[in-house]
């Protein structure tokens, strides 16, 4: 017997962001790129939000101002 599962074709891709290992899998072949691109687009924007190792990070100026009042991004704010 022939599983759905074994009949079904992916496609993936892996790398490092943001101190992890990335993996992102499609089950359409074709749109493996545009997935992989939204994938690191989105960690992107994570990172430079909220990286405590960047020193142009959101979270990195808002505690640089050190108490002051700081507009933050929707982003880091849902973070927060």
């Amino acid at each position: 017997m022939t599983t759905l599962a074994a009949e079904r074709v992916t496609a993936a891709a892996a790398w490092r962001a943001i101190g992890c290992e990335c993996r992102v899998v499609v089950t359409e072949p074709a749109a493996l790129d545009e997935a992989r691109l939204l994938l690191a687009g989105e960690l992107g924007a994570l990172d430079l939000a909220a990286s405590r190792f960047r020193e142009d990070s959101e979270l990195s100026l808002l505690t640089a101002a050190a108490g002051r009042p700081t507009r933050v991004s929707p982003l880091l704010a849902e973070l927060l």
